[in-house]
């Protein structure tokens, strides 16, 4: 299975680097880490993993705020990262003349 986890480490060199080695200690694979600024000057890690079996999101989550992430949030991803309910409207989005920098499709409420 493969999330992807948006995590805040208070401690941001040693969280990732406790990160990677609880995940390879686990099994996991790190398949991909995308740093992006987040509020109040903190980076916000994005961490696309494949997991072995047993995994949950709620597993993820805890083991991740257990080995020092502050804030996370993990949601189950397809083999290209997108999560699952997102890929219909990116396909959408990208067929599109204007491409995926704009929002045309309205959302359902």
């Amino acid at each position: 299975m493969m999330f992807s986890a948006k995590a805040v480490f208070t401690e941001r060199r040693s969280g990732v680097a406790n990160m990677v080695a609880g995940i390879t200690g686990q099994g996991m694979a790190l398949m991909a880490l995308r740093s992006q600024p987040g509020w109040n000057g903190m980076l916000v890690d994005e961490i696309v993993l494949a997991t072995p079996g047993g995994w949950t999101e709620k597993r993820l989550e805890t083991f991740l705020l257990a080995i020092g992430a502050s804030t996370v949030k993990v949601v189950p991803v397809d083999v290209d990262g997108r999560a699952q309910g997102e890929s219909g409207e990116r396909e959408a989005r990208m067929a599109h003349p204007a491409g995926s920098n704009r929002a045309w499709m309205a959302r359902a409420s």
